[in-house]
């Protein structure tokens, strides 16, 4: 009994090696996950909040257009544009429109990447 340890230490001697560099594997395989789990919901809110600021800036170029779209109409009533620069000046509306819609949808799919990172929405 009391010879069998003895006889087999390099046999205890390798598993115990073995066992500790898969210790070893398995906390750098954790750090790696919390690493990146940290950097998923770091991505996520710089994401909603550069998107955010975007869409506000937007939506003053939306209502600076707007602005723009009725001086041309006034100055086509009084003689001074023609019908085209109203068409244009709607058609830059309509572009400015579409592009804070496109900003606000990836608003939403950040806050949906960040709900994800922090555990959440998965059955």
């Amino acid at each position: 009994g009391l010879t069998a340890p003895i006889f087999n230490r390099r046999l205890l001697n390798r598993d115990f090696n073995q066992t500790l560099a898969q210790n070893r594997q398995a906390l750098f395989t954790y750090q790696r996950t919390i690493l990146n789990s940290f950097q998923e919901v770091l991505n996520g809110l710089k994401g909603i909040e550069n998107y955010t600021k975007f869409y506000e800036q937007k939506q003053d170029e939306v209502q600076a257009l707007n602005n723009a779209v009725s001086v041309a109409n006034d100055l086509y009533l009084v003689g001074r544009a023609s019908y085209l620069e109203i068409i244009t000046a709607q058609r830059n509306v309509l572009d400015a429109k579409l592009e804070l819609a496109n900003t606000k949808k990836n608003i939403f799919i950040n806050a949906i990447n960040l709900y994800r990172a922090v555990g959440g929405g998965w059955k």
